[in-house]
């Protein structure tokens, strides 16, 4: 499952990145190397694409705003600490406007984002999941390029 530099991938490697995406997006996030897999090297590709990196930006985006409103409704949250999304409010806003700009981000600092946005074991929906929201910011920035 290969396709070379300028070529378009193959049918059958597209659907195996399909059906990986899961499994290839944690092992990019995890700081695998890109290049030693066709599967994860197309998966990168897709990764960095505007049209993903906004859907990362709009499930932000949600979040946010979701986080936002029941903090001004007084409501209780069952999913996520809404204070601890608030207080990381002005570094998320910064991480949307980045996933909707046209800068260059790696594909690993996509990845994390990804995850951040909408794992399940994600800081922004479980309390009990061992990083906080600033911990996981930090590592995105920190896989940016040129850092």
């Amino acid at each position: 499952m290969s396709a070379t530099r300028g070529e378009h991938p193959s049918l059958r490697l597209r659907l195996h990145v399909f059906r990986s995406r899961a499994r290839l997006d944690r092992e990019i996030a995890c700081g695998a190397v890109v290049s030693e897999s066709a599967a994860r090297q197309l998966r990168a590709e897709q990764l960095t694409t505007h049209e993903e990196r906004r859907g990362i930006a709009a499930a932000l985006t949600v979040v946010l705003d979701s986080a936002q409103e029941r903090s001004a409704r007084g409501m209780p949250s069952r999913h996520r600490d809404v204070q601890a999304v608030l207080d990381n409010r002005d570094a998320l806003l910064q991480l949307i406007a980045l996933l909707r700009a046209s800068t260059p981000m790696s594909a690993q600092a996509v990845a994390l984002a990804q995850a951040l946005a909408c794992g399940r074991d994600s800081p922004l929906f479980s309390p009990d999941s061992g990083r906080t929201i600033e911990q996981s910011l930090v590592q995105i920035a920190g896989t940016m390029p040129g850092r």
